[in-house]
Order: C-alpha cells, then sequence, then structure tokens
C-alpha cells in the first residue's frame, strides 16, 4: 500500500515534470556502433543506450563471467605479484543467483532484478523527505539554466555550453563540475588578448610541496613540454588545444579565487562550498585533455556533428550532455545519467566508489563494437525508466532524486564496514537480499537532509566571483603564503 504522504508527493512530482513533445535537434547518440557513423545520427535519428539493444553475444559472456569471476591465469599471477587475493564474484551475485541461473545472461536478468528493488529502496527513502523529493527532481532543469545563464554571459549557445560542462564532469561534485566549466567559458572568450602574467609564472613553477595538485608536475614530461610551449605566450598566440588547455589551467590558477558556488536543483546560486572544518573548498581541476575537449567544442561550428566526437564514447558523459540539453526530451529519445552515485544506489552498495573493483563492469566494462553499448550502463539506465514509469515521472527525475539521497548518506567508516559484511553475507547465501536491505535501512538511519535545502540563492550569477571578492591576485598569492606561515606549513 502506498502511504497517503507518498500519494501527495507523487502528485506533487507528476504535475511538474512533463515530457516535451518536440525533441532537441541538438541531441546526440549515446552509443557508438562501429558500422555507422553515429555523429550524424541526432535529434530524433539519435542511437539510445539499453538493454533490447545488447544482442552481442560475446560482450554478454564477458559481462557475465566477470561478474562471477572466473579467474584466469593471467589474474592471478597478477594478484599474486600485488600480495593481494585474486578477483572474485561480486558481492551482488549470490550463490543462490549462480545455483538458479547458469547462463551469463541469466545472471544479468537476475541481477537487474535485483537492482529494481534495490532503486524502490533508494526511492522509498527519498519520499521520506518531501521537500528533497520533490525539488530534486528539478537537477537536470537547474543544469540546463545554469548552461543558459553561464553560456548567456559569454555570448556561447547553449548546445556549446552543455557540451563543456559534460566534458568536466567525470569524478567532479555537480558544484564544481560547473565552476570549471565557467571559468573555461570566460577564459576562452574573454581573454584571447591576454598575454603571460608574473602570477601565471608562479603559479606554473609550484610544485607538489606546495600545492597537492600543481598545474604542472615537474617530474611529468609531456607537462613540461606543455609548459615550455605557452610559456610567455597569449592565450591568442596559441593553436593547439592542449596548449590553450594548459594556459586556461594556469590562469585561473593564478587570477581566480579558487572557492565554487554552491546550486540548487532549480539552478540557483548560493554560498561558497565548505568543508567538514568551515572552509571554503578548492576547486579541483581534472586532466588536460578534458579541457582540451571543452575548447575544441567551444571551437567547433556548434552542429551535434562537430559536438558528438568531443564527448567521448563513455554513455555517461554523452547522457549527461543531453540531460543538460533537453531535460525533459521526448520519452523515446530520453536518457539517465549513471554516475557512480546511480551505481552506487541501484546496487545497494551506499559506500561505493571509483575505487571500488567492480565498479568498471557498469561505467564502461566489456564493450560491443557491433552495437555501442559498454557494460552494464544499458541495464541500470533502463531500471532507472521503469521506476519513473510505476512513479509517474521522468527517467532522469528518477535518477537524479534517488542521487540526491545518495550524496546525502555519506557513509562513515564504520558504517562502510557493516555495509560490506552484509553483502558479504548476501554472498555467502547466509542472508536473502530483503534482509540485506533491512539491514542497510538499520545501518544507514532516517534520510538525511540534501546540503541545499538550506541555501538561500545570491543574487550573483558567477560560480566563483562576487563583488565582495577585491584581493589583486599578486594580493591573494601574498595572503597565501601568510596562511601557510601562520598554520607552519612554512618555516618563518
Amino acid at each position: 500500500m502506498i502511504s497517503n504522504k507518498a500519494k501527495f508527493i507523487r502528485s506533487l512530482m507528476e504535475a511538474k515534470r512533463q515530457y516535451d513533445k518536440t525533441v532537441n535537434p541538438h541531441l546526440v547518440s549515446t552509443r557508438l556502433p562501429g558500422s555507422v557513423d553515429p555523429h550524424s545520427l541526432t535529434g530524433k535519428r539519435k542511437l539510445n543506450i539499453g538493454m533490447e539493444y545488447m544482442t552481442d553475444p560475446e560482450q554478454v559472456e564477458k559481462i557475465g563471467n566477470k561478474l562471477t569471476v572466473i579467474n584466469t591465469e593471467k589474474q592471478r599471477e597478477k594478484a599474486e605479484e600485488k600480495g593481494k587475493a585474486p578477483p572474485r564474484m561480486m558481492p551482488n551475485i549470490g550463490l543462490d543467483m549462480l545455483r538458479k541461473h547458469r547462463t551469463p545472461r541469466g545472471i544479468i536478468d537476475a541481477l537487474g532484478s535485483q537492482i529494481e528493488r534495490n532503486l524502490e529502496f533508494g526511492m522509498d527513502r527519498a519520499m521520506s523527505l518531501p521537500e528533497l523529493a520533490d525539488r530534486s527532481q528539478h537537477w537536470y532543469v537547474g543544469a540546463r539554466d545554469i548552461s543558459q545563464k553561464i553560456g548567456s554571459a559569454y555570448g556561447i549557445p547553449h548546445e556549446k555550453m552543455a557540451g563543456v560542462i559534460a566534458t568536466q564532469s567525470p569524478q567532479k561534485d555537480w558544484y564544481m563540475n560547473a565552476s570549471l566549466a565557467e571559468r573555461i567559458a570566460k577564459i576562452h572568450t574573454q581573454h584571447k588578448s591576454t598575454r603571460w602574467s608574473k602570477e601565471m609564472e608562479i603559479a606554473a613553477r609550484k610544485k607538489r610541496g606546495e600545492d597537492k595538485n600543481p598545474v604542472f608536475n615537474p617530474d611529468d614530461e609531456e607537462h613540461q613540454k606543455l609548459y615550455k610551449a605557452i610559456r610567455g605566450k597569449s592565450y591568442g598566440e596559441l593553436t593547439d588545444p592542449m596548449h590553450q588547455a594548459a594556459w586556461i589551467r594556469t590562469f585561473d590558477e593564478a587570477h581566480h579565487p579558487r572557492r565554487y558556488r554552491i546550486l540548487t536543483p532549480e539552478g540557483e546560486m548560493g554560498g561558497f562550498a565548505k568543508n567538514k572544518d568551515g572552509q571554503e573548498s578548492d576547486i579541483s581541476w581534472g586532466d588536460f585533455g578534458s579541457i582540451a575537449k571543452a575548447v575544441r567544442i567551444l571551437d567547433s561550428e556548434g552542429t551535434p556533428e562537430s559536438i558528438s566526437p568531443h564527448l567521448g564514447q563513455e554513455h555517461k558523459v554523452r547522457s549527461f550532455y543531453n540531460n543538460i540539453l533537453q531535460p525533459n526530451a521526448p520519452k523515446r529519445v530520453s536518457d539517465v545519467t549513471v554516475d557512480t552515485h546511480a551505481i552506487g544506489s541501484a546496487l545497494g552498495r551506499y559506500n561505493i566508489s571509483t575505487a571500488t573493483p567492480d565498479l568498471s563492469q557498469f561505467m564502461g566494462g566489456a564493450g560491443s563494437v557491433e552495437t555501442g553499448q559498454r557494460g552494464l550502463y544499458p541495464l541500470i539506465k533502463d531500471k532507472f525508466e521503469k521506476l519513473a514509469g510505476e512513479r509517474g515521472i521522468i527517467g532522469n527525475a528518477a535518477q537524479s532524486i534517488i542521487w540526491d539521497t545518495k550524496r546525502a548518506d555519506a557513509t562513515t567508516e564504520g558504517q562502510d564496514k557493516e555495509i560490506n559484511q552484509t553483502w558479504e553475507q548476501f554472498r555467502a547465501g547466509a542472508i536473502p537480499h530483503e534482509e540485506v536491505l533491512s539491514s542497510l535501512s538499520a545501518i544507514l538511519g532516517p534520510a538525511k537532509p540534501a546540503s541545499w535545502m538550506k541555501v538561500k540563492p545570491t543574487k550573483f550569477t558567477s560560480t566563483f566571483e562576487s563583488a565582495k571578492y577585491k584581493l589583486t591576485s599578486t594580493a591573494r598569492y601574498l595572503k597565501e603564503i601568510i596562511d601557510k606561515c601562520k598554520t607552519k606549513k612554512y618555516d618563518v
């Protein structure tokens, strides 16, 4: 029985998000089969991701084997070299599942049924907090508005700006992701004639002892080549996207504040993100390659065919681009962005991270040249769509609601240990799946409010700048040195 409270929240959500009737012509295919040119298949002709297209038997067999981990001699030798145990089947595959489902496809289907229940569990947790469930469904609408807001500020079309945002998304928190995209847009459009500055030279010469993530690693030969190629030059003098990427990163480190704003699901900007100690969080860049992809998109014709190649092959980035571009795309071409949080919720493993060994089987494991499908991303995407249909909402709305709940459920080391032990019991056949979920509910406790729920929107339209920030770049550098001296990071 659905409670009256759940019915009320559902009615709110159904009323606020509806599928569009027309297709944005800039949508791109979410899979890239080798038999066609997928970059020319856009809009209504885009190639969707999904289990119905997973028809390559070799891919299915590889995934099934990896889920149950049939150890190869090479895997055992590699594990022995590292002093570790050889890989074994993932915790979500229990002995009872293996007994009942002996084929790779059978194992995948059984896991799919388990994922359905795990996602229902995640959605029910979200529904216990009416404001979170109602507002979280708007994250992609808000992302579209942020993209349009930043694009408008720097004269960049929405489709290009959405591409820039998508290229900066891997392994990045959304607040940071949006700020990185704005920094690229600002520097690329407003600093063509800006020359290399003293502050940039200082930023470029920082070493790991001075900065945990320096612009140029002194021990990296390629980094040093980039540094020499851009040193002393203006941005406009550079034509190689990798050189431009290195210049952008250096300029940002030298002349922009390191902080970035909290964003709301509706696309409004709040105060600056903070660490647990109350200090403002520092922005963290990805590699030069991801920045170069954004530069290529900004310099492209802006057509879907010219943007698509620079989004890469990962389903997540391509789906994210489409969700930003048209969050309410018609159902037949709609997408769901499956990231690490989504996978953690789908597997009922709230402590999952990029370091989790079996994560690759879902994000980009065994692939098929024939169909363009990678890993079990299609399985989780389909299960989010199924849950959304049952709850009367859009697919990416279901994903963003559960994503928000999972983010708020930041687990402690002790909880992580308990979660792992629970799934180990399931793997051994000691407890059924429903008992796992009951244990998870007890371990996690009540659903927690999201960090943005108390955010007061500001008048500012930049993710990192404000009128209050008046220090010059030189003064910021001097302040940084003084602060480090005060904390005894340097001898005085």
